[in-house]
């Protein structure tokens, strides 16, 4: 899913320009990103570079991140 907000913030130059053009709102991309790059996080995008055990991501923080990914390619799809 990170690859989704990495592609999008390429395409328009930079995360918070994506965030606005998409109507997805900057706080809600940042928030989606923090969670995948927490290495806490198992299935994070740094998975395995924190000492100790990592946990899943709460039912929470996969529904943030998997609707902002999919919010990015709706609005995108709906661009072109």
């Amino acid at each position: 899913m990170f690859d989704i907000i990495e592609l999008a913030a390429k395409v328009f130059a930079h995360e918070h320009k994506a965030a606005t053009t998409l109507g997805i709102g900057i706080q809600r991309m940042k928030d989606a990103t923090n969670i995948m790059n927490d290495s806490g996080i198992r299935t994070g995008r740094h998975r395995g570079q924190e000492a100790g055990c990592q946990r899943e991501p709460t039912p929470a923080e996969a529904q943030l991140c998997e609707s902002v990914a999919e919010e990015i390619v709706t609005e995108y799809t709906n661009l072109v």
